[in-house]
């Protein structure tokens, strides 16, 4: 039996379609397109439209950023993980927290946390929760003396703020990391200038002290533990030093009698000059002792302390940043041709398989 019998042997099921018959239909769904132009043009203008209004009524948002790069001193191949722990203290939620009850460096008696309320207040109430009541202010600086209010407003803004959002979203801090050549960068957009400059300030600042404060946290406690010892042996020393010359001058004449040299008087004041320089000596030596293991405790504080530099940060004037509506409404447009196109072949297809069915029926 040869292929173009066995091919005719083999009942073909309805929705069977060979090569050619697709590239018909294809065509046919072309031609349908294409006698339908006036429905992919009402979803073309009027998705192209809606986005072009809808992005013209957008706040525009001024972005700011500011790339840190940390070097780690020692080779460690556990370097780049540090990297990217330390990356990670930016936009923790303790951190993000701190800077938030900080007051700004022109007004110290106003909190970030209220000008970012007052800025989004004035010029995007939508960018804020909202159950926030307008001209909402934090009449504390302090979480543990926050009422429940405060509390519940104060969490719903750092929640936002520490939310992973890629690119300048409006109030969304942004970070990135390069593990290898060490550079994190930290950015936000907020529809205020003065705004963006405080908290890309303040993220900076904590994020450095945090990378700090972590990268030499052994080697600081045993360098502030030998320091303590040492200014308490010195201070042990100076008075020990200091009651041995009272103890000389005020009895010098005495013990220079020689006739009296046997009376207990005498033998106690001696005995307790040798109580004084033996004790004087021994803070003496642990004293220097000590030092010594404080230089040692500094040079590896200072090879454990990692360089950090600013390699960019956003000084002002910043450019506003505001999506372009023409560009918005091109999209609009395409995704709407798009969307009209695939409803009509939806539709044709359905109704092809209604007719198939029909036919079925009536054979």
């Amino acid at each position: 039996m040869t292929d173009r019998e066995i091919n005719k042997t083999i009942p073909k099921r309805p929705d069977d379609i060979s090569i050619r018959g697709l590239i018909l239909k294809i065509k046919k769904n072309i031609f349908l397109v294409l006698r339908k132009w006036w429905i992919v043009g009402i979803f073309l203008i009027g998705f192209g439209a809606y986005d072009y209004f809808e992005t013209n009524k957008a706040i525009p948002v001024y972005p700011g950023k500011t790339v840190l790069l940390v070097k780690l001193q020692d080779l460690a191949k556990e370097n780049k993980s540090k990297i990217l722990v330390y990356s990670r203290f930016a936009n923790a939620q303790s951190i993000v927290k701190k800077i938030l009850l900080k007051p700004i460096v022109e007004d110290s008696s106003r909190l970030l946390i209220n000008v970012y309320l007052d800025t989004y207040f004035k010029l995007n109430p939508s960018g804020l929760p909202a159950f926030i009541p307008s001209g909402f202010k934090f009449q504390h600086g302090n979480y543990a003396d926050f009422s429940d209010k405060e509390s519940l407003v104060f969490k719903s803004i750092v929640n936002k703020m520490i939310t992973p959002i890629a690119g300048y979203a409006d109030g969304f801090i942004n970070v990135s990391v390069n593990e290898s050549l060490g550079m994190i960068t930290l950015a936000i957009a907020t529809p205020s200038e003065a705004l963006t400059i405080a908290i890309i300030d303040s993220l900076r600042e904590n994020l450095v002290e945090q990378t700090l404060d972590n990268a030499i946290y052994p080697e600081k406690m045993a360098y502030t533990t030998f320091k303590q010892d040492a200014d308490s042996l010195e201070q042990k020393y100076k008075e020990t030093y200091y009651r041995l010359l009272k103890v000389r001058n005020q009895y010098g004449n005495i013990l220079l009698m020689k006739e009296d040299s046997l009376s207990p008087k005498i033998k106690s004041l001696q005995q307790q000059i040798a109580r004084l320089e033996v004790n004087a000596d021994i803070f003496k030596i642990n004293y220097l002792a000590t030092i010594e293991s404080l230089k040692f405790s500094q040079n590896k504080l200072n090879l454990k302390l990692p360089i950090i530099e600013v390699l960019e940060q956003t000084m002002p004037p910043i450019s506003a940043n505001k999506p372009s509506a023409v560009t918005a409404a091109i999209k609009g447009g395409f995704l709407g041709s798009l969307l009209a196109m695939f409803l009509i072949i939806v539709v044709n297809v359905f109704l092809d398989i209604l007719k198939e069915e029909e036919m079925m029926e009536e054979n």
